[in-house]
């Protein structure tokens, strides 16, 4: 697994592990979501997903590249 495989799966599961405190914690306290919430965890979803196909399309390039 290269480097940038490597950081793309941190930082993808850095956003999703974001993602689900901030959906856990508006759950919790029975609140209605504020808008500013809203873009977080939109942005998470955003940059977990596109961070998440990085990582899978480097390690799939750099095994290939290695057979």
């Amino acid at each position: 697994m290269n480097k940038i495989s490597r950081w793309a799966g941190y930082l993808a599961s850095f956003f999703s592990v974001v993602l689900f405190v901030t959906d856990g914690f508006t759950m919790q306290i029975d609140f209605p979501t504020p808008g500013w919430m809203q873009g977080i965890m939109g942005i998470c979803i955003v940059f977990g997903g596109c961070l998440g196909v990085i990582c899978l399309v480097t390690a799939f390039l750099g095994r290939k590249k290695s057979n």
